[in-house]
């Protein structure tokens, strides 16, 4: 949905919709939304997290995945989470 929301116009959204395509897409499950919500009680205020990047990063630690991303700052604050740059 994030990458969604970056389209700039339908060529933009054709291309990322092939590009997702190539991926696997995690649903967002009870343990996901739970560990989301810790997430938020405890960094929210401190490290300004907000509820897209907590249900990322919970479905990253759920899942035992690395997060790619290139808001490595988003996330770094979180115990146990995997950071990876994009390049």
């Amino acid at each position: 949905m994030e990458l969604i929301i970056g389209c700039r116009d339908k060529g933009d959204l054709g291309r990322t919709l092939k590009f997702l395509t190539e991926f696997l897409v995690i649903d967002v499950s009870i343990p996901i939304s739970r560990r989301a919500y810790q997430l938020i009680l405890q960094f929210s205020m401190s490290h300004g997290l907000v509820i897209p990047d907590a249900f990322i990063a919970a479905t990253a630690l759920e899942e035992n995945l690395r997060l790619v991303t290139s808001n490595v700052r988003h996330f770094e604050m979180l115990p146990g989470i995997t950071l990876q740059k994009p390049y």
